[in-house]
């Protein structure tokens, strides 16, 4: 069958920015309430443009929080994220590696700068995904994968541009990453006049960030901190890079299942909603490792 281009549903070009806890200065380019529920499984992804920070005596971050029915995926561009968690998982990624953390029933972590960063200071850029869990996986046990850079494949497109692979594959090339749903996340680092171009199944959640230059995906144009969200309709992107851009794309099979979500839980039902916050505040996803915030958000 023959390819046809997927129309753009729109262009994010004016997302609010705002702390979260005193590490991460986001811009919410996706939310879960809004354009989250056309793009699921992408259900959030928050953006921390390049900034810088100075040196600084303790590290900042958000402190421990809840989690239940998603993943995070929790990408460093530049600088260094430490995790650590109820189920006793802990890691750090520096600049390319990816955290991804299945909250599944339930669990407690805390998400800062590295203690390598905070002493330092320097350039920061991140980007955190939040990915649906199926139903009959939204009570999976926790899980925890760190990657670093050299680890994730990266493919030569041209002479001059790359694509790296977070999750998924490409042309026989898979990342360590794990998922529980079919879906591609890749960086796409392309040189100036360059096009490039994927095709997908019918009715895939598709997206693409810019973190640098400008792009036109499907006729339409992009600037840097941009996010272009694709209708469901259509099975094939077209990537046109006029300057050298650096953009993070995705796309995966949609979950065709109702979802409610509110703060850090995403659930199928009000009732599963409710049951979480229960289950949170009677201490079931285990003992809090130190002060949460929920109290502060809620």
């Amino acid at each position: 069958m023959k390819s046809s281009l997927k129309p753009v549903l729109q262009v994010v070009s004016d997302a609010k920015r705002f702390w979260v806890g005193n590490g991460f200065k986001v811009a919410g380019m996706i939310n879960y309430n809004k354009v989250g529920k056309h793009l699921n499984p992408f259900l959030v992804l928050d953006y921390n443009a390049p900034m810088a920070f100075e040196p600084e005596p303790s590290p900042k971050g958000i402190k421990f929080h809840p989690h239940r029915g998603i993943e995070t995926v929790t990408i460093s561009y530049d600088g260094g994220v430490t995790h650590c968690d109820s189920t006793g998982h802990s890691g750090t990624i520096t600049k390319g590696g990816v955290q991804w953390m299945t909250s599944g029933s339930g669990i407690l972590h805390e998400e800062r700068h590295s203690d390598e960063f905070a002493k330092t200071g320097g350039p920061f850029e991140m980007v955190q995904m939040w990915i649906n869990l199926p139903k009959a996986q939204k009570f999976t046990d926790p899980k925890y994968q760190v990657v670093q850079a050299p680890a994730l494949p990266k493919v030569c497109i041209s002479d001059k541009s790359s694509l790296r692979i977070i999750a998924g594959q490409y042309q026989g090339f898979s990342s360590p990453i794990s998922t529980f749903t079919p879906m591609n996340i890749w960086d796409l680092d392309l040189a100036a006049k360059e096009t490039f171009e994927v095709d997908m199944p019918e009715k895939y959640s598709a997206g693409i960030l810019v973190r640098r230059g400008r792009i036109n995906a499907n006729g339409t144009e992009a600037e840097k901190e941009n996010l272009v969200i694709f209708e469901r309709d259509g099975t094939a992107l077209k990537i046109e890079s006029p300057v050298a851009s650096k953009s993070l794309l995705f796309f995966g099979q949609a979950i065709e299942e109702p979802f409610v979500g509110k703060g850090p839980f995403v659930m199928n039902t009000e009732d599963e909603l409710a049951q979480a916050f229960k289950d949170y505040k009677s201490g079931k996803f285990g003992p809090v490792p130190g002060p949460s915030v929920l109290d502060n958000v809620f």
